[in-house]
C-alpha cells in the first residue's frame, strides 16, 4: 500500500452494551493496523467509545461503526443507528450526565455531522492530529 492509498473498514453490532468494548477493540486494531498511533488513536477510541454508547442507549436494533483513513491522513468514523430523534450536536444539554461525551467528541473534532437518513441516524466524526473543536453540523 502506499501512503496516500485511502483505507477503509466497517464493523456490525448489535445495540447492546457488549458492543461498546467490542466497538473499541475494533477501532484500535483497525487503525494500528494502519500505522496511526498516539494521540490520534486515543481519541478514535474514545470517539467510538461515546458514540457506540449512545447507539446502544438510543438505537433500536444493529448498529455499524465505520472507519475511514483518507488520503490526507484524516480519520472519519461513521456510527450508524436506528435511533430515536437525533441528537443535538450543536448544544447538547450541559446538565445531562449523558450529553456530557458529546461535549467531548465536540472538543476532539475537526469536524462532526449527525443526520438522519430514512430511518437510522448517522453520526459522523472527523478526527486529524492537533485539531482544536469542531466544526459542527446537524441535519434533520
Amino acid at each position: 500500500m502506499t501512503p496516500r492509498e485511502i483505507r477503509a473498514s466497517f464493523v456490525w453490532l448489535p445495540a447492546e452494551a457488549v458492543s461498546v468494548p467490542l466497538a473499541r477493540r475494533f477501532t484500535t486494531a483497525v487503525v494500528k493496523l494502519w500505522k496511526v498511533g498516539g494521540e490520534l488513536l486515543e481519541d478514535a477510541e474514545l470517539v467510538v467509545s461515546e458514540l457506540v454508547g449512545n447507539a446502544t442507549t438510543h438505537g433500536r436494533c444493529d448498529l455499524t461503526v465505520r472507519l475511514r483513513l483518507d488520503a490526507n491522513g484524516l480519520l472519519h468514523i461513521t456510527v450508524v443507528d436506528r435511533g430515536d430523534e437525533p441528537e443535538s450536536a450543536a448544544s447538547p444539554p450541559t446538565d445531562d450526565e449523558h450529553a456530557r461525551g458529546m461535549h467531548i467528541i465536540q472538543a476532539l473534532a475537526a469536524r462532526m455531522y449527525v443526520t438522519r437518513q430514512s430511518r437510522s441516524r448517522h453520526t459522523l466524526v472527523v478526527l486529524t492530529a492537533g485539531n482544536d473543536g469542531a466544526d459542527i453540523t446537524a441535519h434533520a
